[in-house]
Parts: structure tokens; sequence; C-alpha cells
């Protein structure tokens, strides 16, 4: 049987985005160095108002053997780690308290990077332990390269600190003869499918979400709340009818909760945003906000339809909740 916020083959893609925003700034990864001692340390994701200690000893100026290593946001304490430096870089044993996640790692770096074996604990109990390769959770790669080979497609993962829910489809029929939208995207009618991994890469449950008619480039998204999981869909439900878009509600445990059809019949490229719904409205070139208390749309602005996929990829790059980027995981 088959089976990101979760995530959770990952693909390595760093998204750019010309003459666009998101909610943080991207910055290029860089040397920092501590301010007391003016050893440098590389900073792989550099972020504003960013500070560095590091305890250890240096060489040639760079932070070099074993010692603590600490990293403060506007001068607050996120993230420390004791373990060895070489020429400013992590590598070898490390055990780092991320303070703004509630996570704790305990294994072994190369280059600032997890690299063979560790153990990834969250606050809440949850453990992802086995092996990593360039930064990378090898048990949700391996069932994400698997779950990407016919007839299988995945259009959205997230992790948790249990496992992964991955969004799937496969393929019911082919392509419709002719396009009655006139858009020049033909729709395919496609089973779709909730599935839930489990941190040590194994499929817990997987369940029919329905069978829609999507159109190329379809990508739905997935969110949690409450301790419920989303997954918003847009498709028609006959070919040549009208494109619908879904909210699904499910629990935990797989057991559907409610459909809800939106108001939002050309919604593409969809993300779960702070109190609703992100979409691209292809007829009108608009990027759109969907509020869910009260299912009313707002117009942002208009854009073109790359930097619709975009902006898709790098608001759920930033949103993974410090679990696992969704881009990551496709």
């Amino acid at each position: 049987m088959v089976q990101q916020s979760a995530v959770k083959l990952f693909c390595l893609t760093l998204i750019c985005l010309i003459g666009l925003t998101v909610s943080r700034e991207v910055l290029a990864a860089e040397w920092i160095r501590d301010n007391v001692t003016g050893v440098k340390v590389w900073n792989p994701e550099p972020a504003p108002n960013e500070t560095v200690r590091w305890s250890g000893g240096s060489e040639e100026g760079y932070a070099e053997g074993r010692g603590e290593l600490k990293w403060f946001t506007h001068g607050r304490l996120v993230q420390r780690g004791q373990g060895g430096m070489n020429q400013g870089k992590m590598k070898g044993s490390w055990k780092v308290e991320f303070l703004n996640r509630g996570q704790i790692f305990e294994g072994t770096y190369w280059e600032n990077r997890r690299h063979g074996q560790g153990k990834l604990t969250f606050v809440n109990g949850g453990v992802w332990e086995g092996e990593w390769l360039d930064g990378k959770y090898q048990p949700f790669v391996k069932r994400i390269q698997a779950l990407r080979q016919p007839p299988w497609q995945v259009h959205d993962a997230m992790t948790h600190p249990y496992g992964m829910y991955v969004l799937i489809s496969q393929l019911v029929s082919p392509k419709a003869a002719n396009d009655p939208s006139g858009s020049g995207y033909q729709p395919s009618r496609q089973g779709l499918y909730l599935l839930s991994v489990g941190a040590d890469g194994r499929d817990r449950w997987i369940k029919q979400l329905d069978t829609l008619y999507l159109t190329d480039g379809f990508r739905g998204s997935l969110q949690t709340d409450k301790g419920k999981l989303l997954a918003v869909i847009t498709g028609q439900k006959n070919a040549g009818g009208q494109a619908k878009t879904l909210l699904y509600t499910y629990s935990r445990q797989g057991d559907m909760l409610n459909v809800k059809d939106l108001p939002a019949a050309n919604a593409l490229y969809l993300y779960f945003e702070d109190n609703g719904i992100r979409y691209f409205d292809r007829p009108s070139q608009q990027l759109v906000h969907l509020t869910l208390a009260n299912y009313q749309s707002k117009p942002l602005r208009k854009v073109k339809e790359l930097d619709a996929v975009n902006l898709q990829n790098a608001f759920q790059t930033e949103h993974s909740g410090g679990l696992w980027p969704v881009t990551m995981i496709l």
C-alpha cells in the first residue's frame, strides 16, 4: 500500500524572488564575527539583528576545536550548542538546543549540516532518529522518493514532530479531449489522497479525499490547525464543469470531519496564511486572500503567474514552523 508541515526525493531548491518580498528578509550565507573576540563563524542562514558568541579556541581568526556556540536574535538567546568547529564550521559530534523552536538535536555535523546519525527531539516528545545526509532526514527522503514514482504524484507535504503528512494523487483517466474553459489547460481525472507517514518513514494511514479533474500545474496545500489537518484543493467534479475550491478537514487520525465549498472558483497555487488562504486567480492575474472566518475574498495585487508560483514556494518555506521547509520535501 502507498505511504509537510508536516514536510516533510527532497529537492534542495533556493527560491529566487525578483522584485518580490516574503515575510522574512532572505540573506546569503556569510561569515559572522563574535563581537567580543572577533572570531569568525560560518552563518548558513543569516537573519537581521543576529549575533553570535563562541567560547572555544580559534585558528587564523576562525573558530576551531571544541567549545560552546550561542546565537542571539535582538539580544535574546535562541540557540546554543556544544561541539567541534573546523575552520569556523560545525563538524563532528554536537548537541544543539533550538530554544525558539523547542527542539534538541544530538548527532554529527559536516560543515554546518546534519550529516550521519542523529536524533531530533521535540518539546512535545516527538523524535526523528536515524540517518541524516546533507542536512536532510533520510526516512522522509526515501518515502518521498518512492511516492514520486508512477502512478503517484506528490503535490504537497508538511512535517510534524511525529512524522509528516503528504498530499498525493493518482491518475484515473487521461486529459479531456477538449478544453471547455478555453484556457488551454486541459484537466485530467485524478484520485486525491492524504497520507500519514511516521517519523520512521513508514506509512501510518492513507485516506482518499476525492476524485477531481485537475489542471496542469495543480498544487494543493496542507496545514494543521488546532489539532486538525486541513487540505485545500481546486478542481472540477466533472469534466468541463465549473472549477471548485474545496477545503477538507480531517482529524490527525485520518477521520474526515468536514468538506467546505469555498467561493474561489479559479484558485491556483494556494497556500494557507494567517486567518485564511492566499491564491492566484488566473483570469484576473491577481493574488487574492480568502478569509476563512467569513469566506470573503480580497484582491491584493496583480502578479505574473510565475511570480505567484514563487510566492507560494517561498511562503510555505518561511512558515514551516521550524520543522521542515515544504520546498525541501517536494
